[in-house]
């Protein structure tokens, strides 16, 4: 198969439907949540260099609930469209407060850019595979 526009959608649809390529990206997001909210939580590396260690441990907690929300999308992603749309927002405005900062401030080896590819790549993932309603579904009502 090569690589066409046509072909790409096609596939992106059958990843969709499947839900097993969103899965991993849930499972992705929820490991590098953790993984980045520990050193936070815990003042760890770079993070015990902060003289109020409280809004770090905020962003840790955030941080921490944004990986209990991937993991539990992971089950179940089209039962959990709200999560998926916070990840969206998160990820997005992440990629522009990164972006802003490398163009505007020069700091000297800044290592933001290493967070910015696999952010802005992960944000690519949740919009491209995000679950769409089915055509003549009705409404979930509660």
């Amino acid at each position: 198969m090569t690589a066409t526009p046509e072909n790409i959608k096609k596939r992106i649809d059958i990843a969709r439907e499947r839900g097993t390529a969103l899965r991993g990206v849930q499972l992705g997001f929820g490991a590098a949540c953790v993984a980045l909210a520990m050193p936070l939580i815990f003042q760890l590396g770079p993070a015990a260099t902060v003289t109020n260690g409280t809004s770090v441990r905020v962003l840790g907690a955030a941080l921490l609930s944004f990986a209990i929300g991937a993991f539990a999308a992971a089950k179940n992603p089209p039962g959990h469209r709200i999560v998926l749309r916070m990840e969206i927002v998160f990820t997005a405005l992440t990629t522009g407060f990164l972006v802003v900062r490398l163009l505007t401030d020069h700091i000297a080896h800044d290592r933001a850019w290493l967070v910015l590819l696999p952010v802005a790549v992960c944000l690519v993932l949740l919009i491209a595979l995000y679950p769409r309603e089915e055509a003549g579904s009705p409404p979930v009502r509660r």
